[in-house]
């Protein structure tokens, strides 16, 4: 199943449905849901060329804080 128009993205996508995240989905952006509830956007179709950095941004911070 695609997920995200970038292909970065969507195998990332891909990867953390493979370990036990969730989501939900819309028009226009992605909800992936961790295991722990804590939830990130992902547009489905990025306009932004930082959007996959931004995206690896937001689930290393989530990561961070389940760490603690």
């Amino acid at each position: 199943m695609k997920y995200c128009s970038n292909k970065d993205t969507n195998k990332l996508v891909l990867n953390l449905l493979k370990r036990g995240w969730g989501f939900v989905k819309s028009k226009k952006h992605l909800k992936l849901k961790t295991p722990n509830g804590k939830i990130v956007v992902v547009s489905r179709t990025p306009s932004d060329r930082r959007a996959y950095q931004n995206f690896l941004s937001d689930i290393g911070r989530i990561n961070e804080k389940e760490a603690l």
